[in-house]
């Protein structure tokens, strides 16, 4: 009696799964399969995808799923520390265990190039930049994973540490000043992981040589693009107010918008704004413009803290306006951080290139 066809296919199924098994044993891929299981399996070279389909090329999409997939109370507990030990709660340990697979998607959006969130930059001072707080937490969050990982899976702790690099430089992309100053925050974090996991030995060369890659990247931004931070600054400070400032009520809009920037309310120099017209208020923002021109200059000068300071010193003299005074971001605080976190990197890359 023949053997039906479909028999046969099983028991030929039958023999194969296990010289499969054998196969896949042998080579590997079976472990490196199991090893991260929040990573999807992915084909190792991509078909093409149909018409019409593209992968995707903006990292912040893909952060943003990620973020939608974890409550802030939850990733405020995935970023959680012991401020003593400087390990991750038991609570962080739990919350990341539970979440690991939206960290995966985090470290996907990390592996693009660009981030871009569509920062509404035309609303000047009221531009929202909502995503910084999560990204923050994200960071953190790989922080956390990572300090689990170390010991038992170095090489999945580097990846963190990877995109945790790559997520400080995205932040920076905004080109905003306090998204220059989170950037940096993000960097600093990382480095300290990086000495944390070269003072335990767990740092290989194959890992440094990757690490000095990436930071020598962030360390390209020139302090994490706080000089582009700082022109945006200036539009908004001249140009954007500039163009605030018109029609027969100049003064009054001009100081219903510094007013409601100042949780003190009014005083007597919006008061006095707010009867100005468009012809007395314009060399007020061309003051404030030479404001902003000259701190910029001054991350060029031979001592950029003393001469900024001394910048910062003329605007709260009046030197360079009302609106300088009541508007101006001092660049001091965002200069010496960018700088602190520069030298922690430079150090970083100094130890890795040690690295036997």
């Amino acid at each position: 009696m023949p053997i039906p066809r479909r028999v046969r296919s099983g028991c030929l199924l039958a023999r194969a799964v296990p010289l499969l098994m054998c196969a896949a044993l042998a080579t590997g891929s079976l472990h490196a399969q199991q090893s991260e299981p929040n990573e999807l399996l992915m084909p190792v070279a991509m078909p093409p995808l149909p018409a019409g389909m593209a992968a995707p090329t903006n990292a912040a999409l893909i952060y943003a799923r990620a973020m939608r997939l974890i409550s802030p109370q939850t990733l405020e507990a995935m970023a959680e520390k012991d401020p003593k030990a400087e390990q991750p709660t038991e609570r962080a340990i739990e919350a990341i265990a539970a979440y690991g697979s939206s960290l995966a998607i985090a470290r996907r959006g990390s592996r693009l190039e660009n981030c871009d969130w569509g920062i509404e930059y035309q609303q000047g001072p009221g531009t929202l930049l909502d995503h910084l707080g999560s990204m923050r937490g994200l960071a953190r969050a790989l922080d956390n994973e990572a300090a689990i990982l170390s010991k038992s899976d170095p090489d999945a702790a580097i990846e963190n540490v990877v995109s945790m690099l790559a997520m400080g430089d995205h932040v920076t992309q905004d080109r905003i000043l306090i998204s220059s100053l989170v950037g940096a925050a993000v960097t600093s974090v990382t480095v300290k992981r990086i000495n944390t996991m070269m003072d335990d030995g767990l740092i290989k060369r194959h890992h440094a040589k990757r690490l000095l890659q990436e930071l020598q990247r962030v360390r390209d931004t020139n302090l994490f693009r706080l000089r582009e931070a700082m022109a945006y600054e200036r539009w908004t400070a001249s140009q954007w107010l500039r163009a605030i400032g018109t029609g027969p009520e100049a003064g009054r809009r001009i100081a219903e918008t510094l007013g409601s920037l100042d949780a003190d309310g009014g005083d007597a120099v919006l008061d006095a704004l707010a009867l100005m017209d468009e012809e007395q208020l314009a060399p007020l923002f061309d003051d404030t413009a030479r404001s902003y021109d000259d701190m910029i200059a001054a991350m060029d000068s031979s001592d950029p803290v003393a001469e900024l300071e001394r910048i910062n010193e003329g605007i709260e003299r009046g030197d360079y306006g009302v609106i300088a005074l009541r508007f101006s971001s001092s660049l001091t605080r965002a200069y010496s951080s960018a700088k602190r976190v520069s030298g922690e990197i430079d150090l970083a890359i100094k130890r890795l290139q040690a690295v036997k």
